[in-house]
């Protein structure tokens, strides 16, 4: 070992004078990077701005790599992955959106594109410079009035020699390739007899992801009633849809239900106010939807549908006076007996609802509850409830099947009784048991949080 130690010892400066050495023949002016190869330049670029919103991405590229040399523009224009999502903006600085666009379209070769009018309003002036290219549309985000955009359909072009518009040429607007759009409906619902402002969707076949957003309300008149949600065209491949409106009524989500009951596979709504118009409708049937999440007062719309399929239920941020959401939920399990898995409840008022004698038997519809989740779930989490779930040598105990169990308990000394609880509820789930008969499976994960 001693006759090792003096050439291990020498060998030290050796290695130290590589680095040293190396150092003192770098330029200080060039960077290893641009000895990079060109392909690599550009995926280090692609994943550099994918640090930014999509919409982002073009003017974060402009401004950051294709300003640093020559060489790195030419690789940035050359990338057609860095221009694939117009934005379009007022806002813009140096580069507008429309100066930008040709630039953009050419440098992004072939490739899909996402169109985001979010920034403005959409007009003709933007649906005409975009025409052309609607054909690559592959994802939308699109904020406008009723008005422009019941008249997307056709758009008129032609141009007098003075420089006018003159609507004598209709140019039918068509998105074969867009998969995904998101519809922003920012004014009052101007009432057109025979139009819709979602009509323009059925030039979308390919369409499978759709979210609608409406910030208008409308007076109480009832013979607007059917108005309150425009309608949307028959959508054979959509199976994601997400409603966001401030006031709807049971007739107008029916009415846009019906037209993708048979595809649609994932339902969200918020309902700032739901109103049951008629008590009577009939139940949609929606044999492929698997989940449904709903916001605010949208969980009454579990009175209109009936979907055997269910696997996944949400109830998120329902205020006091939501009328029992819970009820709402199992009439829809008794109704339809999907094979419900995951629940999840978020900041929900539940008032009375377990003063209802029937409550107990219509527990029995959560059996085959896997993954249960409850966040600051006030009277949910009374501890009659948890003790219900400890079960007994005799009685069955309620969620039966359950494997995941997420707690959100309030940080409260009105609450210490219920963390006992839960915390014996843990330990009577440890291992695999049977209660009343009923086989217990044993929790492979539980969470208890103190908010």
């Amino acid at each position: 070992m001693q006759d090792c130690a003096p050439p291990a010892a020498s060998r030290l400066p050796a290695l130290l004078k590589g680095p040293i050495t190396q150092e003192d023949y770098a330029s200080p002016s060039i960077s290893l990077i641009h000895e990079l190869p060109e392909e690599l330049l550009s995926e280090i670029f692609v994943v550099f701005v994918s640090l930014w919103p999509p919409e982002d991405r073009a003017r974060v590229a402009i401004s950051t790599v294709a300003s640093v040399s020559p060489l790195w523009r030419m690789v940035a224009w050359s990338t057609p992955a860095l221009w694939t999502c117009i934005d379009v903006s007022p806002h813009r600085g140096s580069h507008p959106w429309d100066m930008l666009l040709d630039a953009q379209i050419q440098a992004s070769g072939q490739l899909p594109l996402q169109v985001h009018v979010r920034r403005c309003p959409i007009d003709w002036k933007i649906l005409e410079r975009l025409r052309p290219f609607t054909s690559r549309w592959q994802e939308a985000y699109l904020v406008g009035s009723c008005k422009t955009f019941t008249q997307i359909p056709d758009v008129y072009s032609a141009i007098t020699p003075a420089g006018t518009r003159m609507p004598f040429a209709q140019i039918p607007l068509t998105f074969p390739s867009l998969t995904h759009a998101t519809i922003c409906l920012r004014s009052d619902f101007e009432l057109y007899p025979q139009s819709n402002p979602l009509l323009f969707l059925d030039r979308a076949p390919a369409l499978r992801s759709l979210c609608l957003e409406a910030t208008f309300d409308l007076p109480e008149i009832q013979a607007w009633v059917s108005l309150l949600f425009p309608t949307i065209p028959y959508l054979a491949n959509l199976t994601d849809l997400r409603i966001d409106g401030p006031v709807s009524y049971a007739e107008a989500f029916n009415n846009v239900l019906q037209q993708v009951s048979e595809p649609l596979q994932r339902l969200s709504l918020f309902a700032g106010k739901f109103r049951d118009i008629k008590m009577d409708l009939p139940r949609i049937q929606m044999p492929n939807l698997r989940a449904v999440d709903l916001n605010i007062h949208a969980h009454h719309i579990l009175h209109y549908i009936n979907a055997p399929a269910v696997e996944s239920v949400a109830l998120r941020n329902i205020p006091e006076g939501g009328r029992y959401p819970l009820q709402c939920l199992v009439e829809f399990l008794h109704a339809a007996s999907p094979p419900l898995r995951t629940l999840e409840i978020s900041n929900v008022a539940c008032g009375a609802e377990f003063d209802d004698p029937m409550l107990p038997e219509y527990h029995r519809l959560l059996d085959g509850v896997r993954k249960l989740t409850v966040r600051e779930g006030g009277s949910l989490l009374e501890d009659a409830l948890l003790n219900d779930m400890l079960g007994t040598p005799d009685v069955a105990p309620l969620f039966p099947q359950l494997e995941e169990l997420v707690l959100h308990i309030p940080r409260s000394p009105v609450y210490e009784e219920t963390r006992r609880v839960a915390l014996a509820l843990i330990a009577s789930r440890k291992t695999a048991t049977v209660c009343g008969g009923l086989q217990v499976k044993a929790l492979r994960h539980c969470d208890i949080v103190e908010v």
